[in-house]
Order: structure tokens, then sequence, then C-alpha cells
């Protein structure tokens, strides 16, 4: 066999493996059955995802360094709770989250955030309700969490 064709028969190989596990894992993201409505809000797009919601919001202010300083940008509990009860209230509550550091931070600041995380309750664009720091499992969090928004979605 030709060198050439050795060496393209090798790559294609390569190629084919890679497209399957990239499959893989696609097919394994997909399936997850927490269904995640939490959008990532920015310096920029603050004021049109928060501000002119029409929907009451629920913004988690944190820094992904804060919860865990050894590990790679891993979420804080506040975090990957509102992932998992966001499904839960598709349509009665918008989910949002802003990591401050990469933001740099003129939201956070404008709002007087100095603890991380916070979370700030927003209805037609006014903060109504604020809770500074967070349960340390996310079990704690999903709970505190949801009778905070039942309370926001009766007022």
């Amino acid at each position: 066999m030709p060198d050439n064709l050795f060496k393209e028969v090798k790559l294609s190989r390569i190629l084919i493996a890679g497209l399957l596990v990239l499959s893989i894992i696609l097919i394994v993201c997909s399936c997850s059955s927490t269904k995640s409505n939490v959008v990532e809000v920015t310096d920029i797009n603050f004021p049109e995802e928060v501000l002119l919601s029409e929907l009451p919001v629920l913004l988690v202010f944190h820094a992904d360094w804060h919860w865990n300083p050894g590990a790679f940008r891993e979420s804080p509990p506040v975090v990957l709770a509102i992932k998992e009860i966001s499904g839960e209230y598709e349509g009665r509550i918008k989910f949002c989250r802003m990591e401050v550091n990469s933001n740099k931070d003129p939201v956070a600041k404008e709002f007087g955030i100095k603890w991380i995380p916070t979370v700030v309750f927003y209805k037609n664009g006014v903060e109504i309700a604020r809770e500074e720091g967070s349960g340390c499992t996310v079990e704690a969090s999903k709970q505190t969490l949801k009778s905070d928004i039942e309370e926001l979605l009766v007022s």
C-alpha cells in the first residue's frame, strides 16, 4: 500500500472515530432529564433580559471561582439549583444568571452587589427582593428558592 494511501486511510479512521465520540456526547447531552431555561445575562443584555422582561425575573449574581477556588469554573449550588427547577416554572418566571467576573461588574456595582452569590427578584423591571449568600447544598438552595418564588408569584 503506498504511503499516501495509508495516511489517508488512517486519517479517515481517526475522523470517523472522532465523529462517533461527538455523536455520543450530543446524544447524552440531549437526553438529559433536567430541562434548564436559565438565561446567561451580561452587562450588554441585562436591560433587555431583566428590566424589560414581561415575566418576573430571578437573577443570580455569582462568580464561579468563589464557590470552589480549586475547581475549574464550578458553579455554586444556587446556580445548579436554578438550572434544576427552572423547567417547573416555565412561562411564569424567567431565570437568569450573571457571572460577575466575566462581565467586568458594572451591573453588579450599579445594583450594589456585595456578596456572591446574591439572588435578586425583579418584577416589572423593579427589584422587589434580594437574598445575599445561599444554601451550601443544591437541595437547600432549591427549597429556599421554591419558597421565595411562590411568594413572588402571588404578590
